[in-house]
C-alpha cells in the first residue's frame, strides 16, 4: 500500500512540475501542499500535460509552415523580379483559364437565379469584385466561378397524366 501512495505522490509532483505549478507561492512548510491538494485526478492533470504538449506541437507547425511560406514567396520574388499582388494574380488566372479550358468549361460569373418552382426568377444573387485597370476601369466585375449546367429535373408522369407545362418567363 505504501508504494502506491507513493506512486500518486510522485505522479502528482510530476504533474505539478509539467503544468507550472511548482512556481505558484509555497506554503509555510517548504512544500506545494496548495498546488497539490487542488488538482482534482491524475487523469485531468494527464489530459491538461498532454493538451500543453498538443499545443507546443502545433506552434512549432505553424512556425514552420510559415518559414516555408515566406521562403516561397521570397523565391517567387525572385523569378519574377516583382511583387505579385492579388489582381496580378487574378488577371493571369483569368488569361491562363482562357488559354488552356474550352469555352464551355471555362469559368463563368457566378450569378444564381432565385426561384420558386414552377415560376419565373424572383431575383438574382451574384458576387461581384471591384473592377481593376486591366479590367477596363471602374464599376464591379463578377467573380469568376466553375459551373455545372443540368437540365432541370422533370417527375415522371402519374397514371398517364402529362408532367405541367414549362414555366414561361417574359
Amino acid at each position: 500500500a505504501d508504494g502506491a501512495a507513493a506512486a500518486v505522490s510522485d505522479a502528482q509532483k510530476v504533474v505539478v512540475k509539467a503544468i507550472g505549478a511548482d512556481k505558484a507561492p509555497k506554503d509555510g512548510a517548504g512544500g506545494n501542499a496548495d498546488a497539490v491538494a487542488t488538482m482534482p485526478s491524475q487523469h485531468e492533470a494527464l489530459i491538461v500535460v498532454v493538451l500543453r504538449h498538443a499545443q507546443r506541437v502545433c506552434q512549432q507547425y505553424a512556425g514552420g509552415v510559415q518559414l516555408i511560406e515566406s521562403m516561397l514567396y521570397a523565391q517567387l520574388r525572385a523569378a519574377i523580379g516583382k511583387e505579385v499582388s492579388v489582381a496580378d494574380f487574378d488577371a493571369y488566372m483569368r488569361y491562363d483559364a482562357r488559354r488552356v479550358l474550352l469555352e464551355r468549361y471555362a469559368p463563368k460569373g457566378f450569378s444564381y437565379a432565385l426561384r420558386r418552382d414552377g415560376r419565373c426568377p424572383e431575383g438574382v444573387v451574384s458576387l461581384t469584385v471591384p473592377a481593376t485597370s486591366a479590367d477596363g476601369g471602374g464599376g464591379d466585375r463578377p467573380v469568376d466561378t466553375f459551373v455545372r449546367v443540368r437540365q432541370p429535373w422533370r417527375a415522371a408522369s402519374v397514371a398517364g397524366t402529362p408532367p405541367p407545362p414549362p414555366v414561361e418567363c417574359a
